[in-house]
């Protein structure tokens, strides 16, 4: 039996993503990006998780959310 016919019958998600779900994942990663740097700023400004997260529109679980983002990141560059 050849290579083709074995993966005949797999669906794109058994495949691996397609063209569309990599070009989204990279617009939400630039998103995030934009985000961190934006929630970075903002609590350097302000002091708080709360307010820095009240300035940039999210809630205060998702400012946490960010700073533990942001703690890794730096983490791993200090580590590097």
């Amino acid at each position: 039996m050849n290579a083709g016919g074995l993966f005949a019958n797999l669906t794109r998600s058994h495949r691996g993503p397609g063209r569309q779900a990599i070009a989204k994942r990279r617009q939400r990663s630039d998103f995030n990006r934009e985000k961190l740097d934006a929630f970075a700023e903002a609590l350097a400004e302000h002091g708080t998780v709360t307010a820095a997260a009240k300035t940039i529109g999210v809630t205060q679980q998702r400012g946490s959310i960010l700073l533990a983002r942001i703690k890794a990141e730096l983490g791993e560059q200090a580590d590097g």
